[in-house]
């Protein structure tokens, strides 16, 4: 197994962000010991940046791929978490909890109901692995091998449709 973190760098990295991503990297550089970093710089819009990391990465042989946006204050063992819960769960993509932007802070966790993503409501505490139909990506990994093989390029695709509830998504 081969993980990298991908940072979509724009603006910098906050300051108040940066010791939390630091020690997010360096555990996950002693836990696995095939790693890389991979990044983008100023580079739009956001599902760009994210095709750039994945592209890196797959030339790389990176298997899986942890995206970390450069705001996120990640727990420091995330990458191993994140990781032992997509083999307990035999999943091909896990996330953690991270919040939109800006209003209400809602969750970026989708499920389908009656073919319409719907959100996911939970408050910050989630004891176990629940499924999901779909996330934003700003803590996410992807089994890279799965995804190669069973997806579409771009893997990222921002669907500007008006009435479209997702966006920045895996294809």
């Amino acid at each position: 197994m081969k993980l990298a973190i991908g940072i979509p760098v724009v603006y910098g990295v906050p300051g108040e962000a940066w010791s939390f991503i630091a020690t997010a990297i360096a555990r996950a550089a002693k836990v696995f010991p095939e790693f890389m970093i991979a990044t983008t710089v100023d580079q739009f819009p956001y599902e760009k940046a994210r095709n750039m990391i994945v592209d890196a990465c797959l030339k790389a042989d990176v298997t899986h791929l942890l995206f970390l946006d450069s705001d996120m204050f990640p727990p420091a063992d995330i990458a191993k978490d994140l990781y032992e819960a997509m083999v307990e769960s035999k999943s091909q993509v896990t996330t953690g909890f991270t919040y939109r932007r800006g209003g209400e802070y809602r969750s970026v966790w989708y499920s389908q109901h009656e073919g319409k993503a719907v959100e996911v409501y939970v408050n910050d505490s989630v004891p176990e692995p629940i499924e999901i139909r779909a996330c934003g990506m700003a803590c996410t990994l992807i089994d890279l091998e799965w995804a190669n093989k069973n997806l579409e390029k771009p893997f990222f695709v921002f669907d500007r449709t008006p009435g479209n509830e997702l966006g920045e998504d895996i294809n």
